[in-house]
């Protein structure tokens, strides 16, 4: 997996290019963690250009939904592939974790 991070005017977007696993499910997590530390009003996880998500990397997502209400951020998440879009509906997580089709819908990129 290849992590991009950008910051501009408080709002940070991580980008995820590849499969979130067990294996790098702690690279997401530590980029979260580093960004909320910066005081980031809005965090956007930018899942679309990941091919493969299982239950570690979406207890990183999970986890990333509490630190961010906890901080009082504003968190979400775009994704466009269907297999990511089928996780997060079978898991219910998309009821409480707003998800867009691509980053230029996220309201204020």
């Amino acid at each position: 997996m290849l992590l991009t991070v950008n910051q501009d005017n408080h709002r940070t977007v991580i980008a995820a290019d590849g499969e979130i696993d067990l294996s790098t499910s702690g690279q997401l997590d530590d980029a979260v963690v580093e960004a909320l530390g910066q005081e980031t009003s809005h965090l956007t996880l930018d899942l679309s250009e990941v091919t493969f998500l299982d239950s570690s990397g979406l207890g990183v997502i999970v986890k990333a939904l509490k630190r961010a209400k906890e901080a009082g951020t504003v968190f979400d998440v775009v994704a466009a592939n269907d297999r990511v879009l089928k996780v997060f509906k079978l898991t219910g997580l998309d009821a409480v974790v707003e998800i867009y089709p691509t980053l230029d819908g996220v309201p204020g990129q």
